[in-house]
């Protein structure tokens, strides 16, 4: 049975294990640690694994090490010799599947005999590590790449090279993360970076670094992967298939992160739902992609360059007439009182677009047109929010109209956020005053 690991945004990581859980063919969750992300075994096909919507990436999961040594020079030493106390049989094996299933090639020539003894082949190895509840332990990202490196150009003989890895189809792939000591409900603290979604990579799991006098107040939690490559980070995950993504912009969200808000929006046959800043149109259209001609989706945006995204991904064969996309402004959304039954929003994070005054003028105003045009009492909007603000405006200003009835802090690529699950209270909303643009 082979065992895998599917990552996510932190704090995510109960909707990947609901969709594990019903992947059949016997898959059992791993007791192996995972922060973002989930470990488990299975004996479901490539192409099954391949179709989680919920995950970012999926890996061969390699193995779970621990005592791994703070100082720099022990834990250099340490993970240039890990690499060789690694059984990578197994993990090689699902490798080779994979790459058999995504390129529907003769894979002879990488696969005979000994290949992984190939001094041709390039690989590459990265390092991610990000520490929040503890010091800094003093070997770096790179000191951790350089040594992982060592170890595999060593034992198989391949060449490191950060820019041509790709040249034979080959890369490596390394993510550190740092948790507290002894604690089992520790959060993620760094995401997972996206290994090659179409070729399946190695995952390695570190934890209990320890100093040199073996203090257990210290801990290290990581993993290492390697993937075949490709040379855009977008195109590396698992979503990067989805049909619909054509166009994008600066601010797209992930289709992964999008899928986990509609399941956590318990969405039914016949609603309708609205995404009233929807950049490119990802939230509609991967509800559309996966509930299509079950419900009805309706997007828009002020920016025009996000519209035009968005209808030219809504024209995707499959899922075309499924999702309706229209400019607007949306603190005055041309929608009549009490129509909508979901609201699935990515609320503006100010940071990459706007900026953070903008942010907190603009979501208070946006949130009370989702209550003017949400159903009362059956109607739920699930927000993700970087506002400081927004919490304030649901439970003072509009407390009478919305219930929080969830909050959940998530890690996205290092930048903390809250996923709001809000249901609207019977309450009428107050009668305003609509001016509608021209656009």
């Amino acid at each position: 049975m082979a065992i895998y690991y599917a990552s996510c945004a932190s704090g995510l990581e109960s909707v990947l294990i609901s969709e594990v859980k019903v992947l059949g063919e016997a898959s059992k969750l791993s007791d192996s640690p995972a922060f973002g992300g989930v470990c488990f075994s299975t004996v479901a096909s490539l192409e099954t694994i391949y179709k989680l919507r919920s995950a970012d990436n999926v890996y061969a999961f390699v193995g779970h090490f621990q005592d791994v040594p703070i100082s720099k020079d022990s834990a250099v030493s340490y993970l240039k010799n890990l690499v060789k106390k690694i059984d990578w049989g197994p993990s090689l094996e699902i490798l080779k599947r994979w790459k058999a299933f995504s390129d529907k090639e003769d894979t002879s020539l990488f696969y005979k005999d000994t290949p992984w003894s190939n001094s041709n082949m390039r690989f590459r190895v990265t390092c991610d590590r990000k520490c929040i509840t503890m010091r800094k332990h003093p070997f770096t990202s790179m000191d951790a790449a350089a040594a992982l490196g060592d170890g595999i150009n060593s034992l198989f003989g391949w060449t490191g090279d950060m820019r041509r890895y790709d040249g034979i189809h080959w890369g490596t792939q390394a993510t550190v993360e740092i948790v507290p000591a002894n604690n089992s409900e520790a959060k993620k603290v760094a995401c997972c970076d996206g290994a090659l979604a179409p070729r399946l990579p190695w995952s390695i799991k570190l934890e209990n670094v320890k100093d040199d006098d073996d203090s257990a107040s210290k801990t290290c939690e990581g993993k290492v992967s390697v993937s075949l490559p490709r040379p855009s980070r977008s195109d590396s995950q698992l979503y990067s298939h989805r049909r619909y993504r054509h166009a994008l912009i600066g601010t797209s969200l992930k289709p992964s992160i999008a899928y986990a808000l509609l399941q956590l929006g318990d969405i039914q046959t016949g609603h309708l739902i609205l995404d009233p800043m929807c950049g490119c149109g990802t939230i509609p259209l991967e509800a559309a992609d996966c509930m299509a001609g079950r419900i009805a989706c309706l997007a828009g945006d002020i920016s025009s360059k996000a519209v035009n995204a968005a209808r030219e991904n809504s024209e995707e064969r499959e899922i075309k007439g499924s999702c309706d996309v229209l400019q607007w402004d949306a603190t005055n959304l041309a929608l009549r009182s009490n129509c909508v039954d979901r609201v699935l929003c990515d609320m503006p994070f100010g940071i990459r677009c706007g900026s953070p005054q903008r942010r907190e003028w603009l979501c208070p105003k946006v949130l009370r047109e989702i209550v003017r045009v949400l159903r009362q009492d059956t109607g739920a909007a699930i927000l993700l929010s970087h506002s400081k603000s927004m919490r304030h405006e649901i439970e003072e200003n509009q407390r009478l109209f919305l219930q929080v009835l969830e909050s959940l802090p998530i890690d996205m690529e290092g930048i903390r956020l809250e996923v709001l699950i809000i249901r609207r209270t019977s309450a009428p909303a107050p009668i305003q005053v609509s001016m509608l643009s021209s656009t």
